[in-house]
């Protein structure tokens, strides 16, 4: 579990900073760019962020202590 973390932190920030580029391409026109994977970046990037926090949330065992013995 802990090689899968940076490894999804690593792929949620890459795919982000792909999908900037390609947005920042759109306006300045600094390359040719095929807009394929303009969309999926995002999703990919965003996803791989998302699942990270699901997981730092399921295995965090301070969350687990605030759960149960704070006041309601």
């Amino acid at each position: 579990m802990e090689l899968f973390r940076p490894i999804l932190r690593v792929v949620g920030y890459l795919f982000l900073t792909i999908f900037t580029i390609q947005l920042l391409n759109i306006y300045f026109n600094w390359f040719v760019s095929n807009n394929f994977m303009f969309m999926p970046s995002l999703y990919i990037g965003i996803g791989a962020l998302f699942i990270l926090v699901l997981i730092d949330r399921l295995v965090s065992k301070e969350d687990n202590y605030y759960e149960k013995n704070v006041e309601k």
